[in-house]
């Protein structure tokens, strides 16, 4: 029966731990979100700056995947004509599949580094991304 009470006494005291860190979490909760005179909620600088990161980090998401998509279809064509091309006409399509193979890769590779990239890092990389596409849509203006 000691045992019993001994148990009992334990979930008690666990239980009014977990409330008291629950109680005290949510009032820290509270704190952080202020409130402007008309009882609408204010979001801080720091929330400010990282919604408008994460909203950048997005938009060049977006950017590179349409890239990508473009040339998976220029990709496509070229293949198309590859099948149907002969003599030196087939080997100057081959040269220019490999190129766009070459720039879709390095626009996958570019896609793949945006989620890793935090705003300490954002500037090299959105430095990185717009040569990046600079270099591809260069390369589509020659051809």
């Amino acid at each position: 029966m000691k045992n019993n009470y001994k148990n009992t006494g334990n979930i008690v005291s666990m239980s009014l731990v977990l409330f008291f860190a629950i109680s005290c979490s949510n009032d820290k909760l509270k704190e952080e979100k202020s409130q402007n005179d008309n009882g609408k909620e204010i979001i801080s600088a720091s929330d400010s700056t990282e919604i408008k990161f994460q909203a950048m980090k997005e938009k060049y998401s977006q950017q590179i995947k349409e890239e990508i998509t473009e040339t998976d279809k220029k990709i496509d064509e070229l293949n198309e004509q590859f099948d149907k091309a002969k003599g030196k006409l087939k080997n100057k399509l081959k040269e220019e599949i490999t190129e766009w193979q070459a720039k879709k890769q390095i626009l996958k590779e570019t896609w793949d580094k945006i989620e890793k990239t935090t705003k300490d890092n954002w500037e090299n990389f959105e430095k990185e991304m717009k040569d990046t596409l600079r270099m591809v849509q260069d390369s589509v203006k020659t051809k």
